[in-house]
């Protein structure tokens, strides 16, 4: 159950395990053991206890305000972040209580400093109809054709309701139905991910050209179903080397996309399928050399997406 989410990092006497993405499940007692050569399997007596919860918001009446409280199954004493219709509103440095009087009313969740991504589920306060929302990470992506893509979306609702179906789609024609991209053409090369109840990612491997295109989720309760507009969009590229400002000694090469890479990577160049070590950016100066030399670039840990040869 922790494949693709654990790593150790060991620097002399330290070993240090890290857990991604932890789950409830993942709570229990983590022992260390080494043994060496002269030596059988030696562990400590007591292990790390690790407990995984989530937050979650309550309101109480409080005279004419109303009492917020973001409560954890945790005992420690974090400072508490409180966002307001998505935005941030306050630290709470002492305590995990927040007054809201009716003149702020909206969507009210709460997170933890050094984890702001991971907000509790939206509360209503004092206007249900505002709890209704889809927020998306970011509203452009740009990815190499071949590569894969991860859309996330975090979404809202007024708490008394039930998630029934949740689906991503980007064919929108008034009075018809969307398709979920999973039975469409994506068959085979999209998944959905929810980490928790108040999230969804799309995932699309292998992206084609005709994958550029905007993307919007939807989500269903059993007291209604709401649409994050404006979407996102998908723009998808292939890598193109171009040779310029030729002189007697240096060229200068270019590694061009129809759009700017998401995440600002890493860019890898070849000379004759041997990496040249010298240049991590999508510009490089080379020494001009006599005979037949070819150049190509990729991008860091997509290394098989190689440009066509110049």
């Amino acid at each position: 159950q922790y494949s693709g989410r654990v790593s150790v990092r060991t620097v002399t006497s330290d070993c240090e395990l890290t857990v991604r993405n932890v789950r409830v499940s993942d709570s229990g007692v983590y022992n260390f053991r080494f043994k060496t050569q002269n030596s059988d399997w030696i562990s400590a007596s007591s292990g790390v206890h690790l407990t995984v919860t989530d937050l979650k918001v309550t309101v109480s009446d409080s005279g004419s305000y109303k009492l917020l409280r973001c409560n954890t199954t945790c005992t420690y004493n974090p400072t508490y972040i409180w966002y307001w219709n998505g935005q941030f509103k306050v630290h709470q440095d002492r305590g995990n209580d927040l007054y809201v009087t009716s003149g702020e009313p909206g969507r009210y969740s709460c997170a933890v400093r050094g984890h702001e991504d991971l907000l509790s589920p939206a509360v209503c306060v004092f206007d249900e109809k505002s709890c209704w929302s889809v927020t998306y990470s970011t509203q452009t992506i740009c990815s190499l054709i071949g590569s894969s893509v991860d859309i996330h979306s975090y979404f809202t609702f007024p708490d008394r309701y039930k998630v029934t179906k949740v689906f991503w789609f980007f064919k929108d024609q008034a009075g018809v139905e969307p398709v979920d991209v999973r039975e469409d053409e994506y068959q085979g090369r999209v998944q959905y991910t929810q980490i928790s109840q108040n999230t969804c990612s799309l995932r699309i491997t292998n992206l084609r050209e005709r994958d550029a295109q905007t993307y919007r989720f939807r989500f269903y309760t059993d007291g209604g179903n709401y649409t994050g507009e404006p979407g996102v969009s998908l723009s998808v590229t292939d890598l193109k080397v171009t040779v310029s400002g030729w002189s007697e000694k240096y060229m200068t090469l270019s590694c061009i996309t129809t759009c700017t890479l998401s995440n600002n990577p890493t860019y890898i160049w070849y000379k004759n399928r041997q990496r040249v070590s010298e240049c991590e950016s999508a510009s490089c100066s080379v020494a001009a050399v006599g005979g037949a030399v070819s150049y190509s670039c990729a991008v860091e840990g997509l290394y098989s997406l190689l440009s066509p040869p110049v």
